[in-house]
Formats: structure tokens, sequence, C-alpha cells
């Protein structure tokens, strides 16, 4: 039981690690490839049906680039940090987890191994015994 639990604790905390990751590489990415989009707007197909149903849509999505531009610069900065500490906060628990539950493994075999001959049949002194009634007789 202690595999499983150290297996799955590894396979999250990889997960997780994989995860943190590949938000460190995206907040590492210089935010300048949000104005190269820009230019693009002109180029979208459908540009006439889509004013006729969203009128507006090129200013606002235009204003959006450079919002999101701004925020990503911002983000690059501080969000590295808080990227690497969340994900040291995140495997400690993780860690601390797999530990908890592999003393709670532990104590529960203890304990069920530790009742002498009152054991289940799996125990050191209990379950089926060959020559002996598989009943209890009074």
């Amino acid at each position: 039981m202690n595999l499983v639990i150290w297996i799955l604790a590894l396979v999250v905390l990889a997960l997780w690690t994989a995860t943190a990751w590949a938000v460190h590489a995206l907040l590492s990415v210089d935010p300048s490839w949000v104005g190269d989009l820009a230019p693009l707007l002109d180029k979208v197909p459908f540009a006439g049906w889509l004013d006729a149903y969203l009128p507006g849509w090129d200013v606002v999505l235009s204003g959006s680039l450079s919002v999101a531009q701004s925020l990503l610069s911002a983000a690059g900065g501080i969000g590295l940090w808080i990227v690497w500490v969340l994900w040291a906060l995140v495997a400690f628990v993780i860690v601390a987890g797999a530990v908890l539950l592999s003393v709670i493994v532990m104590l529960v075999r203890k304990a069920s191994s530790g009742t002498g001959g009152a054991g289940g049949a799996g125990g050191p002194g209990g379950g089926f015994k060959p020559g002996s009634s598989p009943t209890p007789t009074a």
C-alpha cells in the first residue's frame, strides 16, 4: 500500500512540476508578440459579417490586445516568483500528504497485527486452522 501511495504522490508531483514549468515558460516569453497580432486584425476573414453582428469588435479586440500585452509584461516580473513559491507550497503539501498516509497505513497494519490470537483471517493467530471446526462450538 505504501508503494501505491508513493507512486501516486510522485506522479502528482511530476504533473504539478510540469504545470509550474509550463506557466514559468509562458511568463518568461517576451510579451511583444502580442503587438504582432494587431496587423492581423485587418486580415480577419468575414470582417464585414462580424461588423454586422458585433459592431466595434475590432476596436474592442485591439484594446484587449494592448491590455493583454501590458498585463503579460507586468506578470512576467513578479509572476515567476509567485509560480515557484506556489510550486514549493503545493509540493510540500503533496509530500506531507504521502507521509501522513504512509504513517496511517503503518499504524493500521500495526494495530491489526498486534491483536494476538484474535486477529482476522490473515492475522497471525486467526483464521481457520486445519483439524478444527470451521464453526465455533459452545
